[in-house]
């Protein structure tokens, strides 16, 4: 294997580890999304804390995983923003490249060259151009590659620690949410509570009366006539009694 091709296959390596590590952040970004959801719940829920031992030993634990989760935050966003990752030029820009290289060879330095001695310094100075290519962006991947990798060990051990303080602090928050009343229980003695009896008074306020109330009367209908601008009201009618 020679160099040329070594190196290109350790360039298309590098873009691989580069998919690789993309990919791999879907996970701790699905545990963060559970880790969320738990916290949202004990957030919700702070009403059945204390003052008591157990109430403060959640608040050490739950306090502790926050810390993690901020460090798992901060690994999480190095590991896969601002990298900029190396490619080869255009092959436009490849093509100028190559044109420049036969141009060098068709100085008059070269003149008493033969053409087959021309062609292998050429294609010579084209392997190492294209080598060239691959060892610059190697130069750019493989530091980009390898503090990504960190980050993202840095942040799996960081959700590792929020994943086991997550689940300590659990254990006081269970006692004390299964220990004290429950608030939905509290809600409705308190709607019981504001519930008061009918006094005998309200409920003969409440009664219809023993006689229907008047009907209400219809508007008067207007008669123009020819001669006056101004319309003549008509008496009201009298309702009919039923």
């Amino acid at each position: 294997m020679d160099q040329r091709e070594f190196f290109r296959d350790l360039y298309y390596f590098e873009h691989e580890r580069t998919s690789r590590l993309t990919t791999n952040l879907a996970v701790p970004i699905a545990i963060l999304t559970l880790v969320f959801g738990v916290i949202t719940y004990y957030v919700r829920n702070f009403a059945a804390l204390g003052s008591d031992s157990w109430s403060v030993a959640f608040w050490i634990t739950f306090g502790a995983t926050l810390l993690s989760l901020s460090f798992a935050i901060y690994f999480l966003i190095r590991s896969f923003y601002n990298y900029g990752y190396a490619y080869p030029p255009m092959p436009s820009d490849i093509d100028d490249d190559i044109e420049r290289i036969g141009r060098y060879y068709d100085e008059s330095y070269f003149k008493d060259h033969r053409k087959e001695e021309k062609d292998r310094l050429i294609g010579k100075d084209v392997d190492a151009l294209i080598l060239g290519y691959y060892k610059q962006c190697l130069k750019v991947n493989i530091p980009n590659n390898n503090r990504k990798s960190k980050y993202l060990h840095n942040c799996s051990s960081a959700l590792i620690a929020v994943i086991i303080l997550l689940f300590l602090s659990s254990v006081p928050f269970w006692i004390k949410y299964h220990s004290g009343p429950d608030p939905r229980n509290a809600e409705a003695t308190h709607f019981i509570q504001e519930v008061r009896p009918v006094s005998d008074e309200q409920r003969q306020n409440d009664k219809p009366p023993e006689s229907p109330p008047p009907k209400p009367e219809p508007a008067r209908i207007q008669i123009i006539k020819e001669h006056k601008e101004k319309p003549e009201e008509q008496p009201r009618e009298k309702p009919e009694n039923d």
